[in-house]
């Protein structure tokens, strides 16, 4: 019998606290599913943005992408347009550097025959002077000399 009383007694003593704590209790539970409800609904907002924040920067990502590739194929266009302005203008220099050394050498050639030709006159000169000095009789230049002189005095 102390088993059946100790029954009853747990038994009348959750039905008194079922009783008396059901409506605290169904409160509680009925706010805590209201309040799961409503964060249930802003973690599907915070998602929904969450996907709309990701899709707009995947599309960013893209643009950016497509962007960087553009800009690689401008710097490549670039960089082969300036290499073929430096070697127009290395063309071109050495041009003006071949021209200029063609020059040089024409004027030193030019230069070289007018020297030669001062010196051949020279030697010509000189040759014939010798010539003339050695054909000469010492009359001969006693008359050139009274010539010269009297020339001289008329003046």
């Amino acid at each position: 019998m102390r088993t059946a009383g100790r029954w009853l007694n747990l038994t009348i003593l959750v039905g008194l606290l079922v009783y008396a704590l059901r409506r605290p209790i169904s409160a509680f539970y009925s706010d805590r599913r209201e309040r799961i409800r409503k964060e249930m609904r802003q973690a599907q907002l915070d998602l929904e943005e969450a996907q709309k924040r990701l899709s707009q920067v995947e599309a960013r990502k893209q643009a950016l992408e497509g962007e960087l590739e553009q800009i690689r194929e401008n710097a490549r266009r670039q960089a082969e347009a300036e290499r073929l302005r430096v070697l127009e203008e290395a063309r071109n220099d050495s041009r003006k550097i071949i021209a200029a050394a063609e020059r040089e050498i024409d004027n030193l050639r030019r230069h070289a025959r007018e020297e030669l030709r001062g010196y051949t006159a020279q030697l010509a000169v000189e040759l014939a002077e010798e010539r003339i000095r050695d054909s000469l009789s010492p009359q001969d230049r006693e008359r050139m000399h009274d010539r010269f002189f009297s020339g001289l005095s008329a003046q």
